[in-house]
């Protein structure tokens, strides 16, 4: 067989079948990329698949990943390739597949020679019709898996101007399974709107997504509008850092102030969890959009505002628990843009002498309904009848930090949010605990 040699100024654009970008699967991020990179070395005019050659330390320098254990975690992923399923599905029939069918690992050598699978001919090579041209310069700088696979079918439908997806069929298309961020919130906060804001700051398209049809309260489709940006121009972005995760995005980045400006631009996926964090925390849920954006741009002027922020809607939030507990019907929250633009977290709430009284009651009536949730989730009929199951272990040590009406939010990192979410969901849902991702 044919060996093809991987060279990063080759590596441009490439024709997609559109099967293809549909079909189900899951991959990590280094597994998608070396389909990508071999997908690439494919020439329109091959009569027959190659064996491509990949040079590791050359193909981890185009996508900007650094780190000690770059060989081992891509030959880790190229033998996993060998059995991840993939699914295509047409109007005749349901293929099931594996994305490659051999690699080669030559003892004291850093590269890899992997063969596709015979049965992707007809998705791959002397391709007429329905497919989509894909750039590396975009793709390369994704830096989640969901990101480049959300980018890819939105590209698909680039003429369109916009594409509606069934949440259950999107849910497929990406690989997420049923036990993974089980509730409509838990998919847009950890993948929909960090592919939002990936693919706007990154890549040549401008989307967004809103809810479609519905029945009842339940959002059966998600909406994205597709736009294209002019006059883009892609990069290899080489001080872009290797996530840790696989699935999931590293938020934050080095940012620095001079004369209350960001020196630094600030990492775009950085600015979108701590807006969630603000919106998961803020009382009155209108103009959601607005709000992020006067968020962004409170954030980008000095990022070291966001402290100030959710200091002052904490307060915020006690001002308004008073006065609803002393007029049950008091209603004059403000609209979040309105209280960002606002700045109306650096608003001081003095207490009357005899409301003192009345705030200390709202206080202890938090803390009293922290330790009543413990109590219920303890007591709970799920954890006394199922106990090879749930572990009071799991949440005993759960710091719940703040208590909006009859919302619980509790602070923790990805391992624990994921753990809870894939466990838990129901127990998250029955009690009305929301997560929010610390680091």
């Amino acid at each position: 067989m044919e060996l093809v040699e991987f060279k990063k100024d080759k590596i441009d654009r490439f024709a997609h079948s559109n099967k293809l970008i549909e079909a189900r699967y899951q991959l990590t991020l280094p597994e998608q990329r070396l389909v990508l990179t071999m997908v690439a070395m494919v020439t329109p005019n091959d009569a027959d698949f190659k064996e491509y050659k990949i040079d590791i330390r050359e193909f981890a320098g185009f996508f900007g990943i650094k780190g000690d254990s770059i060989i081992a975690n891509v030959k880790k992923a190229a033998k996993s390739l060998i059995e991840k399923a993939i699914i295509i599905k047409d109007e005749q029939k349901t293929l099931y597949l594996n994305w490659i069918s051999s690699a080669e690992f030559p003892e004291g050598k850093s590269y890899v020679a992997l063969c596709f699978d015979p049965k992707l001919k007809p998705y791959l090579l002397h391709l007429k019709e329905q497919y989509t041209f894909l750039e590396n310069k975009h793709l390369v700088n994704l830096r989640s898996v969901y990101s480049i696979r959300i980018y890819m079918l939105l590209k698909q439908y680039l003429k369109f101007g916009k594409r509606t997806f069934e949440i259950d069929t999107l849910r497929e298309m990406l690989g997420i399974k049923p036990s993974e961020y089980p509730r409509l919130y838990d998919l847009k906060v950890n993948v929909l709107s960090k592919a939002e804001v990936d693919i706007n700051g990154k890549t040549d398209l401008q989307v967004s997504y809103v809810d479609g049809k519905k029945k009842g309260k339940k959002v059966l489709e998600i909406i994205f509008t597709i736009n294209e940006k002019k006059g883009i121009e892609g990069n290899n972005n080489k001080d872009q850092e290797e996530e840790k995760d696989s699935d999931t995005s590293e938020v934050g980045s080095s940012v620095g102030k001079k004369e209350g400006k960001a020196s630094k631009k600030v990492d775009p996926e950085y600015l979108q969890s701590q807006f969630e964090k603000f919106w998961v925390l803020y009382p009155k849920k209108q103009a959601k959009e607005n709000a992020r954006k006067a968020f962004i741009k409170l954030m980008s002027e000095n990022p070291e505002v966001f402290d100030l922020i959710i200091n002052g809607l904490k307060n915020y939030n006690s001002h308004i628990a008073e006065q609803i507990t002393k007029n049950s019907d008091w209603d004059f929250v403000a609209l979040p843009t309105t209280w960002l633009n606002g700045k109306r977290f650096y608003d001081e709430y003095s207490i009357k002498k005899e409301n003192r009284e009345t705030a200390r009651k709202v206080d202890n009536d938090q803390k009293a309904a922290i330790k009543g949730l413990a109590v219920k989730i303890k007591n709970s009929f799920e954890f006394k009848q199922f106990p090879e199951k749930y572990n009071w272990d799991d949440f005993k040590d759960l710091n719940f930090k703040y208590v909006i009406g009859n919302r619980y939010l509790v602070e923790c990192n990805s391992e624990i949010a994921d753990k809870l979410k894939s466990k838990y969901s129901d127990i998250l849902e029955k009690h009305n605990i929301e997560l929010s991702l610390n680091n």
